[in-house]
């Protein structure tokens, strides 16, 4: 789980363009990454950057705060403690997602990516673009 202190408000636009800057950078240094989402805990998409359309990033964004929401549910069960990642492995593609939990606003940050994309890299570089989003989100 990744802390991310910062009120709860909209995104400017400013602030957008640099979560998709860091999220193209993403995507680059990661051969295989078709595309990167910033969401919302509540199913939004905050910033994204790939080769999803809108409509797609819509229901992206809504898929993986609902899987962030059942892990961590699974979680309590077990009391595993907080969600660290969640890893979707398919044929032709995989998606790995970390919640990024703060006190008052929640985002999930995923990438989709071509199934043979090592999931050590993808992992690494997730938490390392999660640093920089908390960074640049910090009032």
């Amino acid at each position: 789980m990744t802390v991310l202190n910062e009120p709860a408000r909209p995104l400017s636009r400013t602030q957008r363009y640099v979560l998709e800057q860091f999220l193209q950078a993403l995507v680059d240094r990661l051969n295989g990454a078709e595309g990167a989402i910033l969401a919302t805990a509540d199913g939004f998409p905050a910033a994204f950057s790939g080769v999803l359309d809108e409509g797609m990033q819509r229901r992206l964004a809504a898929v993986i705060s609902s899987l962030s929401a059942l892990g961590e549910a699974a979680g309590d069960q077990v009391a595993a403690g907080p969600l660290n990642v969640v890893s979707l492995q398919y044929e032709a593609r995989q998606i790995q997602l970390i919640a990024m939990r703060g006190e008052r606003n929640d985002y999930v940050l995923a990438v989709l990516a071509r199934p043979d994309l090592l999931l050590g890299n993808s992992l690494w570089a997730l938490r390392e673009c999660a640093a920089q989003i908390i960074a640049a989100l910090k009032p």
